[in-house]
């Protein structure tokens, strides 16, 4: 955090109009741009959010509970489409990919049909399946790993868990899966408990 390059790679005024056009020039699309500045400059873990909504207006980010659609159609998926594509693809050129992992996910699902509570076109939150993307750092590019009912209500086949996640992400990065820290009181933790490396993406 202290560190003279990292401070330097939140200027994005350091990149050409070309680049910065390239990424897209949404909230995102520049997020995405700065964090590829982040992990150059030697940050070793970086977020980035969407788009956050504004005055309780939750058709603007990925948290909408109304209008999907519309919002899918318009909104969300151009804009995660304009943006990621060109992230990627300039982490590939830098040679930056191969060490670098990247995880595109939410925290948890949506319902798999429409809600009849006024508004015919919600949906509230589902934990039991949900899409996430992982590329980088030796995960296979382009593999598909699991598969949803043709509702994408529940896992057909492959389930994935949370813990399974994590212990992936633990494993890229050459951390121990089965390590233990200690807990609030003292006692060792699992830091992805349950969870198993999902070698077949590697």
């Amino acid at each position: 955090i202290n560190s003279p390059d990292v401070a330097q790679a939140f200027d994005l005024q350091q990149e050409s109009e070309e680049m910065r056009d390239r990424y897209g020039r949404s909230l995102f699309g520049q997020s995405l741009l700065m964090s590829r500045r982040l992990v150059e400059a030697g940050a070793r873990y970086v977020t980035v959010g969407w788009d956050m909504a504004v005055r309780g207006d939750d058709t603007t980010s990925w948290d909408s509970h109304r209008d999907l659609t519309k919002i899918n159609r318009d909104h969300l998926l151009p804009g995660l489409d304009r943006s990621l594509p060109p992230f990627l693809l300039d982490l590939e050129e830098r040679g930056m990919l191969d060490d670098t992992l990247v995880l595109v996910c939410g925290e948890i699902g949506r319902t798999p049909k429409f809600l009849n509570r006024g508004n015919a076109d919600g949906r509230d939150h589902w934990s039991y399946c949900f899409p996430a993307l992982m590329t980088g750092a030796g995960i296979q590019q382009g593999a598909i790993y699991g598969e949803s009912d043709e509702h994408a209500a529940y896992p057909l086949s492959d389930a994935v868990s949370p813990a399974d996640i994590a212990a992936t992400i633990y494993d890229r990065l050459g951390i121990d899966p089965e390590t233990r820290i200690p807990g609030p009181q003292g006692r060792p933790v699992p830091i992805a408990e349950g969870g198993k490396v999902l070698e077949r993406l590697i």
